[in-house]
């Protein structure tokens, strides 16, 4: 395949960039560096005004396309705007501060070729500090059905490790809302797999940054706007379950984990696990029939889910017989929860990742 400008690329990796000197030109040459090279990288400069530019100015590769208008408009507007200038079959996103592992354009652009049906594509994350020091990984829902499920509580993807058909954008209108301040990965999310299939390939694809905090501010809107979301996607996708909003937020607040601190009694976190239990029949019962393998996959992640919702939950027999009935979802559930707690990137990962960063 050529890098040649004059030929259409297959890929186009959209990339937007306010004051990140420090780790773009890492991002961009993971990028460059892809075994893939059909592909353009369309690195919006979103009104930095540290030496970003000077970073992107030092690159030569054609393939390399740098908008640069003065004006900071925001994630969700540049993404906007990389979906409508993307000149590739398919689309994948990036952040300033992420390494894409040398392979990931490879493995999901042999994916979509290879299955039709599915029209977005993501990873699991590797988790690293500022420094490039591994912390482990982001898990993420395999198989169409775990993750079009996911998706009524939360993003089944990891945002910048996707790979969207432009054809399926296109067809349906979908784009990123720019309205929005926050969860505006989860709102494309939940748009797009109501009109086609997702999948998570097995292995990290990209390694993310860990870095300083939302505000309080920030994360109190994401939060509203992210239970907003899952409200519309259960209306759409289970429009008979009886859930509202108080509902949805103590289920988000039980099972998205990673946003919410609070500990729960024994009791509250069983009423909520049984609301999320009769939520998969529903779905299983409304969008089944699914083949054994998906089913499998299906329940196997939402008892990986309450498995994951225990270290916030304190003892008793309420919940207790909720993790039972986990384990009768996934036989095999202990080993497994135990196996994705000790999952850190290891001493063969760390020498890759340094590697992979230069150090």
């Amino acid at each position: 395949m050529t890098s040649c400008p004059t030929h259409a690329p297959r890929v186009t990796v959209v990339l937007s960039v306010h004051n990140d000197a420090d780790y773009i030109g890492q991002a961009v040459r993971s990028v460059l560096d892809q075994s893939f090279r059909a592909l353009e990288l369309l690195v919006f400069d979103d009104g930095s005004t540290d030496g970003t530019g000077d970073v992107l100015a030092s690159f030569s590769d054609p393939r390399l396309v740098v908008v640069r208008d003065g004006i900071n408009l925001g994630q969700a507007e540049r993404g906007r705007q990389g979906f409508a200038r993307a000149r590739g079959e398919y689309v994948a996103r990036m952040d300033a501060d992420e390494v894409a592992l040398p392979r990931r354009l490879e493995r999901q652009v042999a994916l979509l070729d290879a299955c039709p049906g599915i029209g977005v594509i993501g990873s699991p994350g590797g988790r690293i500090d500022p420094l490039g020091r591994p912390l482990g990984r982001w898990p993420v829902p395999r198989g169409p059905a775990a993750v079009r499920f996911a998706s009524i509580l939360y993003s089944p993807f990891l945002h910048t490790s996707v790979l969207v058909r432009k054809s399926v954008l296109q067809a349906h209108g979908i784009t990123y809302d720019s309205s929005l301040d926050a969860s505006e990965d989860y709102d494309l999310f939940a748009r797009l797999l109501e009109v086609t299939s997702g999948e998570n390939l097995p292995r990290p694809e990209v390694l993310t940054r860990v870095r300083v905090g939302l505000t309080s501010r920030h994360r109190e809107t994401q939060l509203l706007r992210a239970d907003e979301i899952a409200l519309r996607t259960i209306r759409a996708a289970l429009p008979d379950a009886p859930v509202g909003p108080g509902e949805v937020s103590a289920l988000r607040e039980l099972l998205v984990a990673p946003l919410h601190p609070r500990v729960f009694s024994s009791g509250e976190a069983a009423d909520i696990a049984e609301i999320h239990l009769d939520l998969l029949d529903r779905f299983v019962g409304r969008h089944g029939p699914f083949n054994a393998a998906q089913l499998r996959a299906l329940r196997r992640e939402e008892a990986l889910l309450l498995a994951r919702a225990s270290i916030r939950v304190r003892p008793g027999r309420e919940w207790a017989r909720i993790l039972v009935r986990a384990m009768r979802l996934d036989p095999a559930l202990p080993a497994r929860a135990a196996t994705e707690a000790a999952l850190q990137v290891g001493p063969r990962g760390i020498s890759r990742v340094r590697t992979l960063l230069g150090g």
